[in-house]
């Protein structure tokens, strides 16, 4: 059989059939030649004007990173330069537009494109931004160049972008200012001495500091009437024979010399010293002077022998507690795991911290923990989620996650979180929700029909002329009715928490609907008058019934919980974007303390008897729910002993 040619369709064919658009370029070359443009507003290759193909040619054979934005959507073609630059973030740039595939600088692509577009070229340098290209946020400094690029039409079709990262250049010279600072601050608190030793004569020169720190006469240090052996001798005996070996050693290669050790001077006191010192090289013949500076950092030392002790404690007390503690840096890389986390994962820690724990969270809780952690790192709110974490023998099992951050100065300073196991509890839960959702729904059908055979008889009753017998069956009704809300509302809850509420939603006239709901409390309600205050409002995109079912519970309940009172207000308002309603009583109002529970399940605000106000503690938590689904707020306002206010908002847009 003869063997078919390959179609246009296969990679190896639109590498060769493309190399006559696209020359070389190495391994970008190749990805572009291979890559599927047809599926962007460019078109497949063959089809891409001149300008285009020009362009890219020339970018792919130079060795800077560069990045052509294309047509209005910006559509990134880059070299291999770039695709070192852009990290994890590469291959998938290709072929995406740049406000897609660098989210986190959408608006400054977005300007950036703008006037490129416009004919305009911009350069910037040393600009910072904070890139995700590795998954964490970083801090990069950039000299960015843009220009435009002209097609046949003498029009700017594309933006190309030369990037030159000097990120390393950057944080050298920040380093070396911030020695300079930390130089300038010890020689003002007069820490430092200098000191000069002459190789061929082993003499030493000394500031007068210094020799009073090593208990020497200070005139005969500045004379340079010293030998080395004199300063050696005020060492510590366990410290000399180490020191002299760092000297020689340091005089001999022509590296620079650090040691620090303890100096017993005239008091017979111990202190700790930093010395600091360099040849100083003639441009000929060998070295013959030894230069340096001399730091007391006998308190950093004591500091940092108590900072040791405390950390041991600490974690000594992190690795006994039964779940996983962690800290982290403040740009969120994990720096630390405790015992029990190890133990969890079957990790060592160096597969763990940094963002290696982001291996061991199911892939469905990661879309999810990820971008409020990065939310967290940013504002410096405290951090909590819930996730699944993959235990060492490679179950998951639910895990709540919370961090704190360590501020200083309005500035984040470190992490400190832990991970606690709550795969029992959601269990139990759950559980706790079946029988629920099965109870409730077995409880309805005998309801119904009691209800049913009650009403029957209550009508009975009343052909034959038994008022009383009838009055009475009217009163069970009215108490079957209340044991049907009770069961309703738990199959919402169940419901709500298992995923399967269904909503129905169109367009509809919000004040009607509210009008609606008040007529009918009203015409049930002989103690309170509902008083509308509606201004005017438009019709809005949701579940009628849901919503109508939130204002029937903050009426019924404002009426409830104002037993005193005789008028409950109802107002709509549009603020903004969004539509408010707001039930107003003047009953007997909700604690400060207790404000932020009231929408928590199964809450309930008791009166001097806790049986003053029955029910479930369901209503307000289905009623948050359904806001919350519907795109919504709810809150509370209340002052106890005068009343409270509920009210909630809705998009006007969905």
């Amino acid at each position: 059989m003869k063997k078919k040619s390959p179609t246009a369709s296969t990679p190896g064919n639109k590498n060769k059939m493309y190399k006559k658009y696209i020359v070389g370029g190495g391994k970008m070359g190749e990805r572009i030649r291979e890559f599927n443009w047809s599926k962007t507003s460019l078109g497949s290759v063959e089809t891409w004007p001149q300008s285009l193909r020009t362009a890219i040619n020339i970018v792919l054979q130079s060795p800077v990173p560069i990045v052509m934005l294309w047509g209005k959507d910006g559509i990134m073609l880059y070299n291999n330069g770039y695709s070192v630059f852009a990290g994890a973030r590469h291959p998938i740039l290709l072929g995406s537009k740049v406000i897609e595939g660098w989210p986190e600088v959408a608006e400054f692509n977005k300007n950036i494109l703008t006037k490129g577009l416009q004919g305009k070229a911009i350069s910037y340098k040393n600009q910072q931004m904070t890139l995700y290209r590795n998954n964490v946020p970083e801090d990069v400094w950039m000299n960015l160049n843009y220009s435009p690029i002209i097609d046949e039409n003498g029009k700017p079709a594309g933006v190309l972008a030369i990037v030159i990262e000097i990120t390393a250049s950057v944080r050298a010279e920040r380093a070396l200012e911030q020695t300079q600072v930390q130089l300038k601050e010890a020689l003002s608190v007069g820490l430092i001495g200098a000191w000069t030793l002459d190789i061929q004569t082993n003499q030493v020169t000394a500031s007068q500091s210094l020799a009073v720190l090593f208990g020497i006469d200070p005139k005969k240090a500045e004379q340079g009437l010293l030998s080395l052996d004199v300063f050696v001798d005020a060492m510590h005996p366990d410290d000399r024979e180490r020191v002299t070996k760092i000297i020689g050693h340091a005089i001999k290669t022509g590296k620079q010399y650090e040691v620090d050790y303890r100096v017993i001077g005239a008091d017979k006191k111990e202190r700790w010293v930093l010395a600091r010192g360099k040849n100083e090289k003639p441009k000929t013949g060998m070295p013959h002077r030894f230069t340096g500076v001399l730091v007391d950092i006998t308190e950093r030392k004591m500091a940092e022998e108590a900072l040791s002790e405390n950390e041991s404690q600490l974690r000594f007390m992190a690795d006994s507690m039964p779940q996983q503690v962690w800290t982290a840096a403040p740009d969120g890389a994990l720096d630390y795991i405790n015992q029990y986390a190890v133990t969890y994962f079957d990790k060592s820690p160096k597969h763990i911290i940094g963002a290696g724990w982001q291996k061991m969270v199911h892939p469905d809780d990661l879309k999810e923990s990820i971008p409020i952690w990065i939310d967290s790192i940013k504002t410096g709110k405290p951090y909590q989620v819930f996730f699944r974490l993959r235990r060492s023998d490679g179950m998951y099992r639910w895990h709540l996650g919370r961090a704190l951050p360590l501020i200083d100065e309005k500035k984040v300073m470190k992490w400190f979180g832990t991970n606690t196991d709550i795969h029992d509890q959601k269990e139990l839960e759950r559980q706790k929700d079946d029988f629920l959702g099965i109870a409730s729904h077995e409880l309805k059908t005998p309801v119904t029909s009691i209800k049913a055979y009650g009403q029957a008889l209550e009508a009975k009753f009343r052909r034959n002329g038994d008022e009383k017998a009838a009055d009475l069956l009217k009163k069970m009704d009215a108490q079957v009715n209340k044991l049907s809300n009770l069961i309703g509302d738990l199959l919402d809850v169940t419901k709500f928490q298992s995923g399967k509420m269904q909503f129905q939603e169109d367009y509809f006239d919000f004040n009607a609907m509210v009008d609606e709901v008040v007529e009918e409390i009203q015409r049930t309600s002989e103690s309170h008058h509902i008083v509308k205050k509606f201004a005017q409002t438009k019709r809005i995109f949701g579940d009628k019934e849901r919503i109508g079912q939130v204002v029937i519970n903050l009426i019924t309940n404002a009426i409830k919980y104002s037993p005193h009172a005789d008028a409950v207000y109802v107002r709509t308002t549009t603020i903004g974007e969004n539509i408010v309603l707001s039930v107003q009583d003047a009953g007997v109002g909700i604690p400060k303390g207790k404000q932020a529970k009231v929408f928590d399940q199964f809450f309930r605000v008791s009166g001097p008897k806790e049986s003053t106000f029955p029910g479930l503690g369901l209503g307000l938590y289905i009623s948050s729910e359904i806001i919350k689904r519907e795109g919504g707020k709810i809150w509370v306002e209340s002052d106890t002993g005068k009343g409270s206010t509920f009210s909630f908002s809705l998009p006007l847009k969905k």
